[in-house]
């Protein structure tokens, strides 16, 4: 049988992404902080409201009757778009040197994103369920469901773009 000169970057990929996923099932809150804190602190500057942590590790904000907890991390969201994004480059790379630069690069990417994307969608919540004064059980989710998958595919796209026009295999490492 005859592997495919990325299959196993693919397979790391897919190894670190599945870790990844057990890491989160078997986590609790503290190990969200890195994902949480941020996201709470952005909103308490974008929305005025102070947050406060809660005994469990969660931040309250009381203005808004709004919790985020492990729940709001966005990490599946996250660990999504490193796959996604680890798997772009893997594929538009010809050396080794980027194949493998190419991992930490889509993780810290991914993280990035991933706390602009989940504040986001935590002020579109907010916004919709207070200033609309729109509070179904099921829009929180559906809000949600559209930001992430939404922003998965802007994603895509401006990568695309991106390692089609800047011809990221002959680009040089520094």
């Amino acid at each position: 049988m005859k592997l495919g000169k990325n299959t196993l970057f693919y397979f790391l990929a897919a190894c670190i992404f599945l870790a990844l996923r057990q890491i989160a099932v078997e986590a609790d809150i503290r190990f969200f902080y890195f994902l949480l804190k941020p996201v709470a602190g952005m909103l308490e500057i974008f929305s005025g409201a102070q947050r406060i942590a809660t005994i469990e590790g969660a931040f309250l904000f009381s203005d808004f009757n709004v919790l985020i907890d492990r729940s709001c991390a966005g990490f599946n969201f996250m660990i999504l778009s490193f796959l996604m994004m680890v798997c772009m480059l893997i594929q538009h790379s010809n050396t080794i040197t980027k194949k493998i630069v190419a991992f930490p690069l889509s993780l810290l990417a991914a993280y990035l994103l991933t706390i602009l994307v989940n504040m986001s969608r935590i002020l579109v919540a907010i916004l919709v369920q207070h200033k609309l004064a729109f509070d179904h059980p099921s829009m929180h989710m559906a809000i949600g469901i559209f930001i992430y998958l939404s922003s998965l595919i802007l994603c895509y796209q401006a990568l695309h773009l991106f390692l089609n026009r800047q011809n990221w295999s002959n680009a040089k490492l520094v």
